[in-house]
């Protein structure tokens, strides 16, 4: 979404276009290339990865809502010098 952010501050439309040409041009050979990696695995490898991917989703979404509590001083900030978990 920074990409987008980015591409709709521009002084016009069609310099916005342009840098959303660019942002999927750069992006198109590292999607083709995991996709056509992810066949390339076994079925076991393809579902743990999937529940790995699940499992860091979950762990992301508590993190951002504990985040949320903190800054509403319902939960405590809890961080390693500059590294600042919520």
């Amino acid at each position: 979404y920074g990409a987008l952010l980015a591409a709709g501050s521009t002084a016009g439309a069609t310099s916005g276009a342009l840098g959303m040409a660019l942002f999927g041009a750069g992006t198109l050979p590292a999607l083709l290339l995991a996709g056509l990696g992810a066949w390339r695995l076994s079925l076991r490898a393809r579902q743990w990865l999937n529940r790995a991917a699940g499992l860091l989703m979950a762990l992301v979404g508590l993190q951002l809502a504990v985040r949320g509590l903190a800054e509403l001083h319902l939960a405590p900030h809890l961080q390693l010098g500059s590294l600042v978990f919520w």
